[in-house]
């Protein structure tokens, strides 16, 4: 089997700089990613935050029925994610494996 590795993709921070605000992420998925579909997509995600050279790994997600685009950003994982921005510095990133 293999396996497409997408990202990663940056989600902006509130103008308060705590937490992610990003109506516009999967607009930009889309235009950027190799494949248009990549939202509809399965597999696995990866949140993490990147400073400088360093990417640093937070969250492993895996859809199997639900796409990226409708599991990745569900209610408590945004807390999640904001939980992680509160408390470190760094770039979101999502990055996605699809099968």
């Amino acid at each position: 089997m293999n396996f497409g590795v997408d990202g990663g993709f940056e989600i902006c921070r509130k103008p308060s700089g705590h937490g992610i605000f990003d109506k516009a992420f999967w607009g930009r998925v889309r235009e950027t990613a190799k494949h248009d579909a990549l939202p509809e997509a399965c597999g696995c995600y990866v949140f993490t935050l990147k400073n400088g050279d360093n990417i640093k790994p937070w969250y492993v997600g895996k859809t199997e029925k639900g796409t990226f685009q409708s599991e990745s950003f569900k209610a408590h994982k945004i807390v999640y994610y904001n939980d992680i921005l509160i408390e470190h510095n760094g770039t979101p990133l999502l990055f996605f494996c699809r099968a």
